[in-house]
């Protein structure tokens, strides 16, 4: 989260309350985060988290979610739709879109399945798996551009 800024630099506090300074022109500030090593989609407008939700992202080891900085666009945005193996989605919204990785709803996943471990041994095939009500809320309030990150 943004705490102020400093010059050329924002000053940042980390989830465990560390603080650092990242240079303004290297960042966007407003993005969607997800943190594979906690299984968590953040969404920030303006350098402040609007929202969070539980995810299951890629089984380790076998089908790991691409890390690094991606680009989410409206535009590639699909309802009511068939990914690659034939699983129906609501909501399909990629950010890697030549490997045919993104968001979207995994109505074949319990709510109890969106914990931090079940990656481990039953994560996706390297999208990130949300919730229906979660995905839907993403999909209607994404901006029509922005960036991606995705960290372990």
């Amino acid at each position: 989260t943004v705490i102020g800024k400093s010059g050329n630099y924002y000053i940042l506090q980390g989830p465990n309350s560390n603080i650092g300074y990242v240079k303004k022109s290297s960042i966007a500030l407003t993005y969607i985060l997800v943190d594979i090593s906690d299984q968590k989609l953040y969404v920030y407008s303006n350098g402040i988290k609007k929202g969070s939700a539980n995810v299951v992202t890629g089984k380790k080891g076998v089908s790991d979610t691409p890390t690094g900085k991606f680009k989410l666009k409206r535009s590639n945005f699909k309802r009511d739709t068939y990914l690659m193996g034939g699983a129906h989605v609501d909501y399909w919204m990629p950010f890697e879109t030549s490997r045919g990785i993104g968001f979207h709803d995994a109505s074949w996943r319990s709510s109890s399945s969106f914990k931090k471990s079940t990656y481990l041994k039953n994560g996706s095939h390297g999208c990130v798996n949300m919730k229906k009500s979660d995905a839907k809320k993403l999909y209607e309030n994404a901006p029509s551009s922005v960036d991606v990150i995705i960290r372990q």
